[in-house]
């Protein structure tokens, strides 16, 4: 995580998209926000071996709100396509079973 932020801070993120936030402050600020940005209280956290535990509440709350509006706001036309291929080397929380 932290080094897609390096990379997209110093520019050097290899997609089409570069943001190069390097433009707009400096690095030194942007990891001073990011350390105080949170968006749930770390004081009482769920307990890890709880049923019910939820491995997103941390950003629950904003990651719901920012789902529900994009819902609300973006209606994709019926000639909408994604194709993409991802290389992806690293484990995976789910199992897949093949028959």
């Amino acid at each position: 995580m932290i080094s897609v932020i390096v990379s997209k801070i110093t520019g050097t993120e290899k997609n089409n998209i570069s943001l190069n936030y390097s433009k707009t402050m400096v690095s030194d600020r942007f990891f001073h926000i990011l350390k105080f940005l949170h968006f749930e209280n770390k004081d009482n956290p769920p307990k890890r071996d709880d049923p019910q535990y939820d491995r997103l509440w941390k950003i629950r709350n904003i990651f719901d709100t920012l789902n529900n509006k994009f819902y609300e706001l973006y209606n994709p036309t019926e000639h909408l396509t994604v194709e993409v291929i991802v290389l992806f080397k690293g484990r995976v929380i789910f199992s897949t079973i093949h028959s």
